[in-house]
C-alpha cells in the first residue's frame, strides 16, 4: 500500500507487519483451552478476531459456538456463515459440518444432495467421518443414487481409519451380501473391530453371530458376554437378546426376573419384540406378578409398533378379560405411546 506526496515524487511504502503463523496457532490454542475449561465467552473473544483475519480453524470453532449456543446466543444461520467461510478454504471439518447443516436443514434449506456434495469434499481430503457419511448416503440412496459399491468403498476408507460405525456397517454389508459376496467370517471380523472400540450395536451383532453360529462356532456363553456389553450401554437390541438368554437359560442360568427387567428396559426404547415378550410374561406371571391388564397393554403397544405376533396373542388374551379392562388397557397403551414409553402402566 503506498502513500503519494503532492509532488508525485517517490512513493513511500507503508509496511504491514505480518503476524507469524505460530502466533495464530498460539492464540487459537488459547481459545481451545478456554473452551475446554468451560470459558466459552473468553474463547469467543480469542477466536472471533482470528476468524475475521481468515483463520479457518477459528472460523470453524466460532461456527460451532453459534451452532451450540456456547458463549453466544444460538444462531444456526450465523453458524453456517462461519462454517462456509472455513469450508471454502478447504477446511475438511467445516465441509463436514456444512454437510450436517444441509442434511438437517439447520441454518439453510434442507438439501440432501448438497449435503452429499459437502461430505464428498471432506471425504476426498481423508476425513473419516465424512467418508462414513458419504458411504451411508450411497448405502440408502439419500441425496445420491443408491450404489452399494460406492457405499462399500467409502465405508472401507472410513473403517480403515478406525471409524467404528463404518466398521459395523461394513459387517452388515458382508453379512447380508450387499454390494459384496456374503461372507459371515468377514462380517464378524468387522463387527469385532467396532465392538472392541466399545460400539454397542457392534457388540450386540457379535453376540448374535456367536448365538447363531454365524462366522464362528456357536457359543452361547460368548454370546451372553457380548450381549451384556451392549445391554450395559443401554442398547435395546442387546437388552432384548440378553433377556432371551436369561429367559431360556442359554449360556447363563435361567432367571425370569432378570429377563423381565431387561425386556422392560428394551420395551421402553421401542423394541417391539421386547414389548410383546413382556406382555407374555405378564400374561403368564413369569418374572412379574400376573396381570392381564399389563399384558394387554404391552401387547397392544407391540401391535401398534408393528410386531407381527402381537395381534394373535391379543386375540388369545381377550376372552379372559372384561370389556372395561380392555378399554382401560387400550387407554394405558395409548398413553404409553404418547409419552414415548415413559408412562406405561
Amino acid at each position: 500500500m503506498g502513500i503519494l506526496n503532492k509532488l508525485a515524487g517517490p512513493v513511500f511504502a507503508m509496511t504491514l507487519m505480518a503476524i507469524p503463523a505460530n502466533t495464530f496457532a498460539q492464540n487459537f490454542e488459547a481459545g481451545l483451552a478456554a473452551a475446554q475449561a468451560g470459558n466459552f465467552e473468553e474463547a469467543m473473544e480469542i477466536w472471533r478476531p482470528l476468524a475475521k483475519q481468515g483463520d479457518p480453524r477459528a472460523q470453524f470453532q466460532v461456527g460451532i459456538s453459534f451452532d451450540e449456543g456456547e458463549g453466544v446466543e444460538l444462531n444456526d444461520e450465523t453458524a453456517v456463515r462461519y462454517y462456509r467461510a472455513a469450508a471454502n478454504q478447504d477446511y475438511a471439518p467445516a465441509q463436514l459440518y456444512m454437510g450436517f447443516m444441509y442434511d438437517m436443514g439447520e441454518g439453510v434449506e434442507k438439501n440432501a444432495a448438497e449435503a452429499a456434495r459437502w461430505f464428498e469434499l471432506a471425504a476426498n481430503q481423508g476425513n473419516a467421518n465424512a467418508q462414513f457419511q458419504l458411504g451411508y448416503k450411497y448405502h440408502f440412496g439419500n441425496g445420491v443414487n443408491k450404489d452399494s459399491q460406492l457405499a462399500l468403498k467409502w465405508y472401507k476408507l472410513a473403517a480403515d481409519q478406525g471409524h467404528e460405525v463404518a466398521q459395523n456397517n461394513l459387517g452388515v454389508m458382508y453379512e447380508n451380501g450387499n454390494g459384496v459376496k456374503a461372507d459371515s467370517v468377514a462380517a464378524l471380523n468387522w463387527y469385532l473391530m467396532a465392538a472392541d472400540q466399545g460400539y454397542s450395536q457392534a457388540q450386540s451383532n457379535v453376540g448374535y453371530m456367536y448365538d447363531t453360529g454365524s462366522g464362528t462356532p456357536e457359543d452361547n456363553v460368548e454370546a451372553v458376554r457380548w450381549y451384556r456389553l451392549a445391554a450395559d450401554q443401554g442398547f435395546g437390541d442387546g437388552q432384548h437378546n440378553l433377556a432371551l438368554m436369561y429367559q431360556y437359560g442359554e449360556g447363563i442360568k435361567e432367571d425370569d426376573n432378570i429377563a423381565a427387567q431387561l425386556y422392560l428396559a428394551a420395551a421402553q426404547q421401542g423394541i417391539s419384540g421386547s414389548q410383546l415378550n413382556l406382555g407374555l410374561m405378564y400374561k403368564n406371571g413369569e418374572g412379574v406378578r400376573q396381570s392381564n391388564l399389563l399384558a394387554y397393554m404391552w401387547m397392544s403397544v407391540a401391535m401398534k409398533m408393528g410386531e407381527p405376533e402381537a395381534a394373535r396373542n391379543l386375540s388369545e388374551l381377550t376372552p379372559n378379560m372384561k370389556a372395561r379392562e380392555i378399554a382401560k388397557a387400550n387407554t394405558m397403551a395409548q398413553i404409553c405411546l404418547d409419552t414415548n414409553f415413559e408412562n406405561c402402566g
